[in-house]
């Protein structure tokens, strides 16, 4: 699953989060559960732990499925503040929020954490890079989104992953979230003051490898490829709303950039950065 891949990929996080989670009492909130997947896998090695998953969605599956009876889902808005959270958890877990308020979000994590408690943001910053992690860029779009047929120009690799990706950071935007700000996510962590022993990992993860890689490899990039296209499809309504296409001209740019995507003819990774702090 996506989220044994991020086991694998975020193994030293991990180690932490579980260290944290030792004993007795201990309490763990994870921001955007998803369908509980990592609560699941991390249930399983915190023996003793506690934990709420919140999403603005239920867990599509049955509640006899929903796993450990440490665990329970909730659905609300983030966005809306945490204030019922605070000084409630030893570990908070952001994963895949693509929040676009980095700064007040950061500040409900701490507010949420025990004295001692881990804080653990782990986002990607919304580029696609080479395998030197050289970003693919044009000065100029790749697509009229006005246009009836729109066409890539046959200068650019990827064009069309590479426009879209463009547009999903300018309808955030428009819709006043500012997305590439994930950036400076530990920047603005280290700011908030109330977080110590800040670490900032740099993880390279490859949607398409390089044609050398080994089996196994392969075979992560394969299921990831899968994970990240179904995410850039669940951009759509922002896409219709805030980017100015029409669903046809969306569905076309969508079906190209599957088609550069999962043809594998461009290997491309993208980057995440994982940030813990220590609450102090």
């Amino acid at each position: 699953s996506e989220s044994q891949l991020f086991d694998y990929w975020f193994a030293d996080v991990y180690v932490q989060v579980d260290e944290t989670l030792k004993g007795r009492n201990k309490h763990c909130l994870d921001l955007g559960s998803a369908q509980g997947d990592w609560i699941d896998s991390t249930t399983a090695r915190c023996a003793q732990a506690h934990f709420r998953g919140v999403d603005l969605l239920a867990p599509r599956r049955p509640p006899t499925a929903l796993g450990s009876p440490r665990a329970m889902f909730e659905v609300m808005d983030i966005n809306l503040g945490l204030d019922a959270y605070h000084k409630t958890y030893d570990v908070v877990h952001a994963r895949n929020i693509s929040q676009g308020r980095l700064k007040p979000f950061i500040q409900d994590v701490a507010d949420c954490l025990r004295p001692g408690g881990l804080g653990v943001f782990i986002e990607w910053d919304y580029q696609i890079y080479t395998p030197e992690y050289i970003p693919f860029t044009s000065s100029t779009p790749m697509y009229d989104p006005s246009a009836l047929n729109p066409r890539p120009l046959p200068t650019e690799q990827l064009p069309a992953l590479s426009h879209l990706l463009r547009s999903i950071v300018r309808a955030s935007a428009v819709a006043g979230s500012h997305i590439m700000a994930v950036s400076q996510l530990g920047v603005f962590i280290h700011g908030n003051g109330e977080f110590r022993d800040v670490n900032i990992r740099e993880v390279w993860i490859p949607v398409v490898p390089k044609p050398n890689a080994n089996r196994v490899e392969k075979n992560r990039a394969r299921e990831f490829r899968s994970a990240f296209m179904t995410y850039l499809t669940s951009c759509a309504p922002l896409l219709l709303t805030q980017g100015g296409f029409t669903r046809p001209q969306l569905s076309l740019i969508e079906d190209e950039a599957r088609v550069e995507a999962m043809g594998c003819r461009v290997p491309f990774y993208v980057r995440y950065l994982a940030v813990t702090g220590v609450k102090q």
